[in-house]
């Protein structure tokens, strides 16, 4: 780490070399972060940048560092539109609570997947779910089971919408169907646990 100090008070600072400082240095990770960003907006982002911005896309999501996360998607968009980079900023929509680009974004992903991931058709009706549209969420969750029908996060999440609408009895029998799947899953465990109470 030390190098990458003397190249930042020599002047050698690069948006790498604060990316770098970023992910080694959790206490100064904001500013370095910001740093990068400032360095990063004045580079013409190019197709072999992409893997360095959807690293720090990603990573940033995960330190919830969302405006940070939200500006290296759109950089990594820009050098490459793939499908995890449009699914990531799909879920920086969700958490910020756009639906409606959320949605436009994880219906673009679904069409490049044909339909075919279960993730992509969880986070479309996560979306209709937030948006109290919760036929069309459990619409989305069904297309969900008909690519994989043993996928415990789709019936869990089935249960929820089930248990929110205050339909106990479906919401049980997804709870269970997923514990049939994953006897350890926690959240469909507590859930069910609740909803019997």
């Amino acid at each position: 780490m030390s190098y990458f100090h003397k190249l930042i008070e020599i002047g050698k600072e690069n948006a790498f070399v604060y990316e770098y400082m970023a992910v080694m240095d959790s206490e100064n990770r904001k500013y370095y972060l910001e740093r990068a960003l400032e360095l990063s907006r004045n580079t013409k982002i190019r197709p072999k940048d992409y893997k360095r911005c959807s690293y720090i896309a990603f990573q940033s999501f995960a330190w919830r560092e969302y405006d940070i996360a939200l500006e290296y998607a759109n950089f990594a968009y820009d050098a490459k539109p793939t499908n995890d980079i449009i699914n990531l900023l799909g879920c920086i929509y969700h958490h910020n609570e756009d639906y409606d680009k959320a949605l436009s974004l994880f219906h673009e992903v679904n069409a490049n997947y044909e339909g075919l991931n279960p993730y992509v058709l969880c986070n479309i009706s996560s979306c209709y779910k937030k948006k109290n549209s919760n036929k069309m969420a459990i619409r989305y969750l069904e297309k969900a089971l008909d690519v994989d029908k043993n996928n415990k996060l789709v019936y869990y999440s089935i249960g929820l919408i089930h248990a929110a609408t205050g339909n106990k009895k479906l919401a049980i029998e997804n709870f269970e169907k997923s514990l049939e799947i994953d006897n350890n899953y926690e959240e469909a465990r507590n859930a069910l646990n609740s909803i019997k109470e």
